[in-house]
């Protein structure tokens, strides 16, 4: 079965975001197992905006409710993912959102209190912490 997963045993990439939903972008935070032996993950990993400086700009992910959290086995060499949600900042009005340069993701793997910093390509966000723009599903299998 394997030990659970750390984020040393973890490379975390992440495609830019693709059209969804009216006023969203989809992309999906992949977590693959470097290690040279399976590790168990389960749930929601944590994921926020930062600036170039690693400064967190404005609230971090909400959990998807729809997304139901499985234990998973990583075996050596695979990968899981998570589906993330971003709402297109155009939605608000700039005195609302507030918009600013997002740089990186920072991701928490799933039960995990060390993070990684993933580069961003999505550009602007709001720094408005009232807005949550980042929506995080649960971690399943594939890539």
């Amino acid at each position: 079965m394997g030990s659970d997963c750390t984020t040393d045993d973890l490379k975390v990439t992440s495609a830019s975001g693709s059209g969804g939903a009216a006023g969203s972008f989809y992309s999906y935070i992949d977590f693959t197992n470097t290690g040279t032996s399976p590790c168990r993950i389960e749930g929601y990993p944590g994921v926020s905006l930062t600036s170039a400086s690693g400064a967190q700009i404005g609230a971090a992910a909400t959990r998807d409710p729809s997304s139901a959290a499985a234990n998973l086995t990583i075996p050596a060499g695979g990968t899981v993912k998570a589906q993330l949600r971003r709402t297109d900042p155009g939605v608000y009005s700039t005195s609302q959102c507030q918009p600013t340069a997002a740089a990186d993701l920072k991701v928490y793997p799933p039960n995990n209190t060390t993070a990684v910093q993933v580069p961003f390509a999505g550009g602007t966000t709001c720094s408005n912490p009232a807005i949550k723009m980042l929506t995080v599903g649960a971690v399943t299998q594939g890539a």
